[in-house]
């Protein structure tokens, strides 16, 4: 109802972000609500859902496809890069966009660079490198586990911190340079009014 009250009358463009716990796919009848808000109100856009995939169903993903659901961004870390979320993603690609986002920490680099000739093959929308941010005590601890020492930690607020990592960056776009991929390369725009920023050559 905030919704539309908020943009009924309003031509701008618009911008959607809504977060929660969990997998956003615990809440299918939440998005089939706000896709179906989108549409009375006339709005046409670009919706992409981020997921682990681990709720993903072929019933799931048939709603999906009728809510109007444009891609799918999988998160590789959360199921460890399994072969059950590539194969996953193999079926979403014959329905809807795809695409990957992963955080720029040293435990998944070696994980990342053996899947990235499959990711390729598959013809993924883009790739998304994005920093690490801690926001918890319990994120840090967790972290300090199983980092490596030389991890460095940039303190950006009383409650946030950031780890930039760009060995691991620049050891990314080496390898997409040698490898020659296809895949567009996406790196996040820390701090700036856009999300991201697509470069091919970064």
């Amino acid at each position: 109802l905030k919704i539309k009250k908020h943009f009924g009358t309003s031509e701008a463009s618009k911008f959607f972000l809504f977060s929660g716990r969990g997998d956003p796919l615990f809440y299918v009848p939440c998005i089939e609500a706000y896709m179906k808000v989108y549409k009375e109100l006339g709005y046409k856009g670009y919706a992409i859902i981020y997921t682990s995939a681990s709720q993903l169903t072929p019933l799931i993903l048939t709603k999906l496809v009728r809510y109007g659901i444009d891609e799918l961004r999988f998160n590789l870390v959360a199921t460890d890069f399994s072969q059950e979320t590539l194969d996953k993603m193999e079926v979403v690609k014959h329905q809807m966009k795809v695409s990957v986002q992963i955080p720029l920490l040293s435990i998944y680099e070696k994980k990342l660079l053996n899947v990235l000739p499959y990711l390729n093959d598959l013809g993924i929308t883009q790739l998304i490198i994005c920093y690490a941010y801690i926001v918890s005590q319990t994120g840090a601890e967790k972290l300090q586990t199983v980092l490596p020492k030389t991890t460095v930690v940039t303190k950006l607020t009383e409650g946030k911190a950031v780890i930039y990592n760009q060995p691991m960056l620049d050891n990314i776009k080496e390898h997409f340079r040698k490898k020659k991929y296809k895949i567009p390369l996406v790196m996040e725009r820390p701090g700036g009014s856009e999300i991201y920023e697509r470069k091919h050559d970064l």
